[in-house]
């Protein structure tokens, strides 16, 4: 559908097996038919009228018709809801499709003309298959033996593929040369353009394969697809919504939520490679513990009782030390809230490590070397 000449809706539809052996004037019918159908909320009771424009004649005589069959009568009768529609024969093109139009030899044809007809190309007036003879030359891909052995060099000059390709060019397909703008003029051709009309990035690749090749390009073509800015615009999302933020409980009194992380890959220092990181996440008080990165869950669970238990929790277990591991297991609900987003603390644990590589490094670099972070 168009409005002052330009599309602002489109609609196909598969025949089904009943409706593939329609006469051609009933299936001409059919597709008017469904098109009403379709934009009947934007064309039943409009008050300007609308033109449908038609390349099957006997369609515009059909209302003048004395005798209809009963198909016939049926879509008339939903056509007279539009009472301010008007039929437009306008004759098709006198040469037809034929075989010989659609032969593969042809292809790279078809290219030239599809490269030139664009008035939005920004390189218009260049020959984009000069451009890419022009480029060859400069191209020491073409150079490398390994790179050309299932290519094939064309007397006008192109590189071509073979039927023995098999993850490059076909034989329908123009190699192009290392050249980014060469491959944006493409990539924009195919995208970008009124005629293209921004597809995405399946169909833009498709387009571009049928005639033009070169390596990664569906990388590329991938890359600038997801980077168009009329797209990230216009385009509706059809991921699953991220839902609702789940941020973790405000913490009511110190110590009762904690956060843990480990600093690995530290210099060995009274045989401790490893720092263990607890931070309250109600008054942000930061305890450190030196420690190794064989330690087990047991290990860990004693650092924890002596620098958080013992001095911060008013909770006491007279037999907390023989089965540490257990008991914090068993107060792993009152003690940590694990939150499913993992940036949820990433920040301020990212600001905390980088504090204390720097610490580190002033104390260490003298002695032992740099710390990697």
């Amino acid at each position: 559908m168009l409005q002052d000449g330009r599309p602002i809706a489109f609609h196909s539809h598969k025949f089904s097996k009943a409706e593939r052996n329609y006469s051609t004037g009933e299936q001409e019918l059919l597709a008017v038919y469904l098109a009403l159908k379709e934009w009947r909320c934007y064309l039943e009771g409009c008050t300007g009228q609308f033109e449908l424009d038609t390349d099957y004649e006997p369609s515009v005589y059909l209302a003048n018709q004395p005798m209809l069959s009963r198909k016939q009568a049926r879509y008339m009768e939903f056509f007279s809801r539009f009472s301010n529609m008007k039929w437009n024969h306008i004759a098709g093109r006198s040469h037809v499709a034929d075989p010989l139009s659609r032969n593969p030899d042809f292809s790279d044809t078809a290219a030239m003309l599809l490269q030139r007809l664009d008035p939005d190309d920004p390189l218009h007036a260049r020959d984009l298959m000069t451009d890419i003879l022009a480029a060859y030359e400069s191209d020491d891909w073409f150079d490398d033996p390994r790179n050309v052995q299932y290519l094939t060099h064309r007397p006008d000059g192109f590189w071509i593929g073979t039927s023995h390709s098999k993850r490059s060019a076909s034989s329908a397909q123009i190699v192009v040369p290392n050249g980014n703008a060469l491959k944006e003029r493409i990539l924009f051709a195919f995208h970008d353009t009124q005629r293209s009309g921004h597809p995405g990035f399946e169909r833009t690749f498709q387009s571009i394969a049928r005639f033009y090749w070169w390596p990664a390009m569906r990388i590329d073509v991938n890359d600038y697809v997801r980077s168009c800015d009329s797209c990230q615009r216009v385009k509706a999302s059809h991921q699953k919504s991220h839902g609702l933020l789940q941020p973790l409980p405000i913490p009511i009194s110190p110590f009762d939520s904690l956060s843990m992380d480990f600093i690995m890959g530290l210099p060995t220092s009274q045989g401790c490679d490893m720092i263990y990181v607890i931070v309250d996440r109600l008054t942000k008080m930061v305890k450190l513990a030196p420690c190794k990165t064989t330690d087990g869950a047991e290990q860990i669970a004693k650092i924890f009782h002596r620098i958080i238990l013992c001095k911060h929790r008013r909770t006491r277990t007279p037999t907390f030390s023989k089965t540490i591991p257990g008991q914090v297991t068993k107060m792993g609900e009152s003690l940590f809230r694990f939150s499913t987003h993992p940036t949820a603390c990433s920040l301020f644990f990212s600001l905390l490590h980088t504090d204390l590589y720097i610490y580190l490094q002033i104390r260490t670099a003298t002695s032992q070397g740099l710390i990697t972070p």
